[in-house]
């Protein structure tokens, strides 16, 4: 999806240093993946911190940093020690930002604590729709503007695109992003909303725009506030795309090559490709079909829940791979029905 690139600034924005100091931590995990699995191991977390509780004076108790990445959220622990390690730490609250913490186990629960002050990093701040322009390209930066609109898929593999515009100067920019990470999203953008996204700058068609790739860079900015709201999405959400009807996997023939296809059934015989993605077979009444989930477009917290499931409900791409048929989802192909 192109973006409308307005009345661009001629001048590009700083390098946004404090995105690129985040990245050092590693990549971020889902808050769902935080599990008894982990414990003794060390986990990169992101999301905005929505509130930072002090110990009662005269205790010896963690302060305690509340993370928010769309609708889900998780309690970090911070010593003292440590927390007067971060930079303007009182101007945590509202901040986006990146941290690694130590995953232990706490009274039969899962306790995260923050090791050293430094393993805390903040997003760049926003910069302002007009500042985003195409010598940026590859860079991270984080957006703040008004929602001028919301364009849902065009097709299975297109984005959403919401065009976010800045009233003062009239610039306007693109900002995309697929359903993985829309389902995250705290709240929908709607017309006349200001919101926050960060992402990577890429220009695409000669226009200008900005690829969100979680739904922990979406962020909804109250009127009159900078606190982030995990407010519930409005009533009236965006259109979605067409449900496919399903079709019976003897239908998927040589022919359907290149088409796409929705199947149910079960999941049967996990096989692992190369570390890149897992594949399965999945079987209904007519027979059965390889079914392909890369890692890349299906979390594997997903894919583990979809094989325990009795019957899941799979869109995807056909394509004969070596004289087998396969099913290739998206971000959104794959559905657990029971």
């Amino acid at each position: 999806a192109a973006a409308d690139g307005g009345s661009p600034s001629p001048a590009p924005a700083p390098a946004p240093r404090a995105a690129a100091a985040a990245g050092e931590l590693g990549d971020p995990v889902p808050f769902s993946a935080v599990d008894e699995s982990m414990v003794g191991k060390s986990v990169v977390v992101e999301g905005f911190v929505s509130a930072v509780k002090a110990p009662d004076p005269g205790t010896r108790r963690p302060y305690v940093l509340t993370l928010r990445n769309g609708t889900d959220g998780l309690d970090i622990k911070i010593w003292p020690d440590q927390y007067l390690q971060i930079p303007d730490r009182e101007t945590l609250p509202g901040s986006a930002v990146r941290l690694k913490a130590a995953v232990k186990r706490y009274q039969n629960q899962v306790d995260l604590s923050l090791a050293n002050g430094t393993d805390l990093r903040r997003e760049a701040p926003a910069t302002p729709v007009a500042g985003i322009v195409p010598e940026m390209a590859g860079r991270t930066a984080t957006v703040r503007g008004t929602v001028a609109g919301v364009q849902p898929p065009k097709t299975d593999k297109a984005p959403w695109t919401v065009t976010l515009a800045d009233p003062a100067s009239g610039a306007t920019l693109a900002v995309v992003y697929w359903d993985a990470a829309r389902a995250a999203f705290a709240r929908q953008p709607a017309e006349g909303d200001v919101f926050e996204f960060a992402g990577k700058v890429d220009v695409y068609d000669g226009k200008v725009q900005l690829k969100v790739s979680s739904g922990a860079k979406a962020r909804y900015v109250p009127a009159g506030g900078d606190e982030p709201v995990p407010a519930p999405a409005p009533a009236a959400e965006p259109a979605a795309r067409p449900r496919r009807a399903a079709v019976p996997v003897a239908e998927i023939t040589a022919a359907s090559d290149g088409q796409y296809a929705t199947v149910e059934g079960a999941l049967s015989g996990p096989s692992d490709l190369e570390g890149k993605g897992t594949s399965y077979k999945l079987s209904d009444a007519s027979g059965s079909i390889v079914v392909v989930f890369w890692n890349t477009t299906v979390p594997d917290d997903l894919r583990q829940k979809a094989a325990a499931a009795k019957r899941v409900r799979v869109n995807g791409k056909v394509k004969d791979y070596k004289g087998t048929l396969e099913i290739v989802p998206g971000a959104s192909g794959l559905e657990i029905l029971e």
